[in-house]
């Protein structure tokens, strides 16, 4: 019965589907629809479809329009992040869907942290607290397009020689990104929320700050900052790829098109209780 209300819920969207406006031209991606992607570690579409929460958090669960937290009736998001999604995706749009495929990651997810981290700019500089230079201090320089430290990038690609002109390169950048979540896909199980957590803190670890309705730290500490807006960046995107003719192939937007597996149907959806914390709460790393 439980799994019966799931399917309607989140396959029953005809109605307000036909109201959205029309994706425009630049939006639309040639790719032909291809059958539902898969992504490695294995995505629980099940498990993700039902309410679950982590810890004391906020319950959420995904639809075919977003992420949808507590009570609300429809998955939110902003002005701001449909616009840099929009930015993003029209500036850098074929190389992002063509990394996501490649590498085996879900599309919206490598273009919410392009849209949040720097709007699409492959040239994006920040320098942490005690930066002295790319060279003595890898740790306190975050370049690129997906914003990522310089140490990171170093350790997901297993390359000592990565300097700041290789993160400038856009395919670069996304790919490191895409091969940072990937490596933290074990505790995310890809997971929207948590996977902006991990993304964002190195892990998914508990923080219980009284504004942080996720309970999972995030930037800035003790709030729900980050991840609201890659949330938001994430439902932006599902849902413009939602009104595309053919979606990106690595996107979960296909997934919602094709429908879910036939054994959905069958067995009940999971319940919150069922998701241990201590699945998604590795040790605390100690900083270089």
């Amino acid at each position: 019965m439980v799994s019966i209300g799931l399917r309607a819920l989140v396959f029953g969207g005809v109605a307000f589907a036909a109201t959205v406006a029309a994706v425009p031209a630049w939006a639309q991606t040639a790719t032909a629809l291809l059958p539902r992607p898969s992504f490695e570690p294995a995505l629980s579409y099940e498990t993700l479809s039902a309410p679950h929460a982590w810890r004391d958090s906020v319950t959420w669960r995904m639809t075919r329009s977003g992420i949808l937290t507590g009570e609300r009736i429809w998955p939110r998001t902003t002005w701001q992040a449909r616009l840099f999604v929009r930015h993003t995706w029209k500036r850098h749009g074929a190389l992002i869907a063509e990394v996501a495929a490649r590498e085996g990651v879900p599309v919206e997810y490598l273009l919410a942290v392009a849209a949040i981290e720097s709007r699409g700019n492959a040239r994006a500089v920040r320098r942490e607290p005690g930066y002295v230079s790319d060279g003595r201090t890898p740790h306190r320089a975050v370049l690129g397009m997906t914003q990522m430290l310089l140490s990171t990038a170093r350790a997901v690609m297993k390359d000592r020689r990565i300097d700041r002109r290789w993160m400038f390169d856009p395919e670069n950048a996304l790919t490191a990104a895409a091969r940072y979540m990937k490596s933290q896909a074990r505790i995310t199980r890809w997971d929207p929320p948590l996977v902006a957590a991990a993304y964002n803190a190195g892990g998914v670890y508990h923080q219980d700050g009284e504004k942080n309705r996720w309970k999972m730290r995030n930037y800035p500490i003790g709030s729900g900052g980050y991840i609201n807006k890659f949330v938001y960046s994430f439902n932006a995107s599902l849902q413009m790829f939602g009104r595309m003719e053919a979606p990106p192939v690595s996107s979960i937007a296909q997934v919602f098109r094709h429908g879910m597996p036939p054994q959905t149907a069958l067995r009940p959806a999971p319940k919150p209780a069922d998701l241990n914390p201590a699945d998604y709460d590795p040790p605390e790393k100690i900083e270089e």
